[in-house]
């Protein structure tokens, strides 16, 4: 019987590299399938949430995302809402200033001041939801920002 052993163990070795080598190279596929079938998804805390408007302004695009409040176990006191900045084919203009309408209600909910050569931003708040600026990212040639916001009571 131990005369098989080493045999039989060479054998399960060499059966298992196409397995080994399957996975590994076809990892982003078989990642790709995990997700699709469990329907998971990316926390919005991760991504900004979804976009509800986009702005056009000829350099550049304004889009702003649904705010988020969206805790483990139900919604938290405290969330935010992104504005992103989507540079064209050049680059964002040097100042930005920008009226900013989170909640659809066609009135400006706070206006975001932007030296994007800096990536210094200002907040001034026209509604008492809004608590203050939070991050300013700059990915690649885009920007993003960050407010932070109250829940609403309701």
């Amino acid at each position: 019987m131990s005369r098989l052993k080493a045999p039989m163990a060479y054998v399960w070795a060499l059966m298992a590299v196409p397995i080994v080598l399957a996975t590994f190279i076809g990892m982003n596929f078989w990642a790709r399938k995990l997700v699709s079938f469990t329907k998971l998804k990316v926390s919005p805390w991760c991504t900004g949430g979804d976009i509800t408007s986009v702005v056009d302004r000829g350099t550049y695009e304004t889009h702003v995302h649904r705010p988020v409040f969206g805790g483990l176990f139900g919604p938290r006191a405290r969330g935010f809402v992104q504005v992103t900045l989507k540079a064209g084919d050049g680059s964002l203009p040097a100042s930005i200033s920008e009226e900013i309408d989170f909640n659809g209600d066609d009135s400006s909910d706070f206006r975001i001041d932007l030296d994007t050569e800096t990536n210094e931003a200002s907040l001034e708040s026209h509604n008492d939801r809004v608590i203050g600026l939070g991050e300013v990212l700059a990915p690649g040639k885009d920007r993003v920002i960050r407010v932070t916001l109250r829940r609403d009571a309701n």
